[in-house]
């Protein structure tokens, strides 16, 4: 099948008002024509294994926010699936961020390499070819590869190789109207990390974080350890303290449940009245 890249700016018109997002000094945010180049570089394609399409399949959204910075370029982009079958889940999100220079080569990419563990990919020495994403599980971990597409590889997008037909994928814009719905979600709620939304750059010095997810308390005293040189012993004291609040939260939000179910269950005044008379 030959590959059409169906990505036209007269196509996808990119929102042009302005976000009030907080970035870092010297970020921001870029919209407009500028945007519109750079996606068309950053929107890799994408494949699976065959026998993994039907688990796989297509993304339905795309969402994406491309910024600059000291005369660099970086792309966010997060695609959506609308459930998950192993595991089994509704919703699925697989976060990529895209670092490129300003001519737009492609240098860094850093992909969600096994349950939201940050991987990071460069161009090997020489590469001829444009990278390409591979999906190469059922909960959807990606690769980076710079390299032909395997002859049991079909693409998932921008075209959907099985059907023949074009990729029924979104593009949108992630602005802060659509995070806070997808982290309002009652089930699966978006989970990445805050701080690589609004400054994708900064994935560059999250060492210490590992994942894409917000990180947890234990993430935090052991990023604190880390910075500021904390002994050991000292860490551990954080992390035992952490897991007894942790805990204590959770004895008392039991406590009171129980409290709650059996004082429900308990008979009102006027009712051990009358069972008193009879």
């Amino acid at each position: 099948m030959e590959y059409v890249f169906p990505f036209d700016p007269e196509e996808v018109v990119l929102k042009t008002r302005k976000d009030k997002t907080p970035t870092v000094k010297d970020v921001k945010i870029v919209h407009g024509e500028e945007a519109r180049a750079v996606l068309r570089e950053a929107l890799l394609p994408v494949y699976t294994p065959r026998y993994l399409y039907d688990m796989v399949k297509p993304p339905s959204t795309i969402y994406y926010r491309v910024y600059r910075r000291n005369g660099e370029y970086g792309v966010f982009l997060l695609y959506e699936w609308p459930d998950q079958y192993i595991p089994p889940h509704k919703y699925d999100y697989e976060p990529i961020i895209i670092i490129m220079d300003k001519n737009l080569n492609i240098k860094e990419v850093y992909t969600d390499g096994f349950h939201y563990y940050i991987h990071k990919e460069k161009p090997p020495p020489l590469a001829s070819t444009r990278p390409h994403i591979v999906v190469n599980a059922p909960w959807r971990s990606m690769e980076v590869k710079w390299s032909e597409p395997r002859d049991t590889d079909v693409m998932i997008y921008p075209a959907d190789e099985v059907k023949g037909t074009v990729a029924p994928t979104k593009i949108q814009y992630l602005s802060d109207k659509v995070l806070q719905r997808l982290r309002s979600r009652s089930e699966n709620p978006l989970a990445v990390n805050e701080k690589l939304i609004r400054n994708p750059f900064s994935v560059r010095y999250a060492k210490h974080w590992e994942t894409f997810h917000e990180p947890t308390p234990e993430d935090l005293a052991r990023d604190f350890a880390k910075n500021y040189g904390i002994s050991r012993v000292d860490l551990i004291i954080m992390r035992i303290k952490l897991f007894i609040e942790s805990l204590a939260d959770k004895v008392k939000a039991f406590l009171q449940g129980l409290w709650s179910t059996v004082r429900n269950t308990l008979p009102s005044t006027q009712e051990e009245e009358l069972l008193e008379e009879h």
